[in-house]
């Protein structure tokens, strides 16, 4: 999700570059009528005007934090890691916040038995998102060593 900012500018510019024909300068303001120096000189009727701008800015609901997870397996061992989620903001009340990955369940040895699973919240109601853990079984695991997988973590938007 993009972040979404709705901004109306106005910007008046002139250039005079040498050797280019010169423009005539328009004022911005009308211009008052020349007075001679003995005339009396007569007020000029105000107005007061009110302009009003709205601008509507919209921060989306973005994570924050990095998580890293690091766990050593022994044997058989099944290892439950807690981890958390840290929001920029409340979620807005009015929409749905739900946490997608790119993967669930996971091969973290390459051996073709899927042996790490992610379990997180089903609804984003907080700024900090508890109760998400990472299973790993030691079961399905086959070959030692360091073994390191990258899942990358969105929110998306049910209304």
């Amino acid at each position: 999700m993009k972040n979404l900012i709705k901004i109306l500018f106005i910007l008046m510019i002139g250039v005079n570059v040498a050797g280019a024909e010169e423009k005539p300068v328009i004022p911005m303001v009308p211009m008052l009528p020349a007075v001679p120096q003995n005339a009396e000189r007569v007020p000029i009727e105000t107005k007061t005007v009110f302009m009003g701008m709205k601008t509507e800015i919209v921060v989306p609901l973005e994570i924050i934090s990095d998580v890293e997870i690091q766990a050593m397996v022994i044997d058989d061992q099944e290892i439950e890691v807690p981890f958390e989620i840290e929001f920029n903001k409340m979620p807005d009340k009015d929409k749905t916040y739900k946490i997608g990955y790119t993967e669930t369940e996971i091969d973290i040895d390459k051996d073709g038995k899927t042996d790490t699973y992610i379990y997180s919240n089903d609804k984003v109601d907080s700024k900090i998102l508890t109760g998400n853990k990472v299973v790993i079984q030691g079961k399905n695991i086959s070959k030692e060593g360091y073994h390191e997988k990258v899942v990358y973590i969105n929110v998306e938007t049910h209304n």
